[in-house]
C-alpha cells in the first residue's frame, strides 16, 4: 500500500462541492455520511464520491505529490475528514496512509502532526454510482440555472411529501420550472435544450445545492431514467433521484393562469415588507387578513390565539376599482408568500396581483385567487395563489 498526499484547501473545496449528499437520507441507510475515496494513477487524480437516497455528488481532487501507481481506495466518514480540514490552516499538506487499510485502518497526518487513525468501512458493503451511460440533454449558463432553482425551491413546501417537488420542463426554446407550496409557481428562462424533457424532483434535494463552480453546467439524464445529472466539465457531477409526478403539473397550472384578468392591486415592496414585520407577532399560524376599502388603501389584519390583534394599512395602486367588489370582504393569505413574492420583485421594488371576479353569481361577487407575474433578470414566473377566507 502507499500514501496520498492533499493540500487542505484542495481537499476542502472537493468536500464542499459534495455537501449537499451529505446526510440527506429518507432511511435508515448510513450511506449518506459516508465518503468515497479513489485514486486515479494514470491521470494522477483523486475521485471523491458522496451518494444518498435522493443525491449523489462526485468529484476530483489534486494531489499534491505524485500518486501510487496502485490504486487506493476507501470508505470513510465524511464528517471527521472535514473536521480534520477545517482544524488546520488551509494550506496543510495531508497524508493518508493506506499502511493498514486491509485492517479497515487509515491513519491520517497534517504536516508531520499525527493527528489519528480512521476506521474504514469494508468496501463490499457499498455500490458506488457510476454513471457510464447518459444522454445530454444541453448546456446552460449555470448562473441563470441556479437564480432559477433558487427560486423556484423557495416556493416549494418541502414539508410535505406531497408539495416537496420541483418539476422541470424543456421544450419550445424554454426551460421551465414548477413549485407548489402556499402558492403555484412556474418560473421561465429562454433557453433551447437538444432533448425535450419532463421529469420532476424532490425540491429539499435540489433546495441544497447552493451553487456551481463553472460559468457552464451539462444536464444529464442516466440512460434508465433514474437520475437527473448536473455536471460541470474538470469539477464534477451533482445527480437528483427523479420523483414521481406531481400532482398539479406545470401543464396544468399554465392552462388555468390567464395573461390578462380585469381587476390589479400594486404596492411597494418596501412598505409592505414593514406592514408584514409589524403584523407577524399577532399572526396565527402564519397567515394574515386584508381587504380594500378604498382604490387607493389596502388594510392588513392580524389575530391569533391570545387575542392579540394589530391592524396596519398600506399605500396600493388600483385599476378598475370597484367599491362593490373590493368592500369589507376579508381575504386572507400566507406571510411567507407576501415575503417572498416581495423577494422576486426587490429591485424594481413593486409588486402587482391580477385578479378576477366570480362570474357565476355576480350578485355577491368574491375574489377565489390572484395571480402575480413578471420577468427577474430574464427569468419569467407566474404565481397564483387563493385568498378566499
Amino acid at each position: 500500500m502507499g500514501t496520498i498526499n492533499i493540500i487542505g484547501n484542495n481537499l476542502k473545496t472537493a468536500l464542499d462541492y459534495l455537501s449537499p449528499a451529505v446526510g440527506n437520507k429518507t432511511s435508515a441507510k448510513q450511506e449518506p455520511g459516508l465518503l468515497y475515496l479513489k485514486t486515479i494513477p494514470s491521470h494522477n487524480k483523486i475521485l471523491l464520491q458522496v451518494q444518498s437516497d435522493s443525491i449523489c455528488a462526485k468529484t476530483y481532487c489534486e494531489p499534491s505529490s505524485d500518486l501510487p501507481d496502485d490504486v487506493l481506495e476507501c470508505l470513510v466518514d465524511y464528517s471527521l475528514i472535514m473536521s480534520y480540514v477545517k482544524n488546520n490552516p488551509q494550506s496543510t499538506d495531508f497524508t493518508l496512509d493506506f499502511a493498514d487499510i486491509e485492517s479497515d485502518i487509515l491513519k491520517v497526518t497534517a504536516g508531520k502532526k499525527f493527528i489519528g487513525t480512521i476506521r474504514s468501512v469494508p468496501l463490499d458493503a457499498y455500490e458506488v454510482i457510476e454513471f457510464t451511460e447518459t444522454t445530454d440533454l444541453g448546456e446552460v449558463d449555470s448562473s441563470k440555472f441556479n437564480e432559477m432553482l433558487s427560486m423556484t425551491s423557495q416556493f416549494a413546501n418541502i414539508r410535505s411529501d406531497s408539495q416537496d417537488f420541483i418539476q422541470i420542463v424543456g421544450e419550445d426554446e424554454s426551460i421551465n420550472m414548477f413549485a407548489q407550496g402556499d402558492a403555484l409557481a412556474a418560473f421561465s428562462m429562454d433557453q433551447e435544450l437538444d432533448e425535450d424533457i419532463d421529469i420532476t424532483v424532490k425540491a429539499s434535494a435540489i433546495k441544497r445545492i447552493k451553487g456551481f463552480s463553472s460559468d457552464r453546467v451539462m444536464l444529464q439524464l442516466t440512460d434508465d431514467g433514474y437520475f437527473f445529472i448536473m455536471k460541470e466539465s474538470g469539477q464534477g457531477i451533482r445527480a437528483i433521484v427523479l420523483h414521481s409526478d406531481p400532482p398539479i403539473t406545470y401543464q396544468e397550472f399554465n392552462e388555468s393562469v390567464e395573461d390578462s384578468l380585469p381587476y390589479s392591486l400594486a404596492w411597494s415592496v418596501d412598505e409592505m415588507d414593514s406592514v408584514l414585520k409589524a403584523v407577524d407577532a399577532s399572526s396565527s399560524n402564519g397567515y394574515f387578513n386584508f381587504y380594500i376599502p378604498d382604490a387607493s388603501t389596502m388594510v392588513v389584519k392580524t389575530e391569533n390565539q391570545q387575542n392579540n390583534s394589530t391592524k396596519m394599512e398600506l399605500n396600493i395602486v388600483s385599476s378598475n376599482f370597484d367599491s362593490d367588489l373590493l368592500s369589507e370582504d376579508v381575504f386572507r393569505s400566507s406571510l411567507p408568500l407576501f415575503r417572498k413574492i416581495g423577494i422576486l420583485n426587490k429591485k424594481v421594488n413593486k409588486v402587482e396581483v391580477l385578479f378576477n371576479s366570480n362570474d357565476e353569481d355576480y350578485d355577491t361577487p368574491y375574489v377565489e385567487k390572484m395571480q402575480a407575474a413578471g420577468d427577474i433578470n430574464g427569468i419569467e414566473y407566474k404565481i397564483a395563489f387563493n385568498v378566499v377566507n
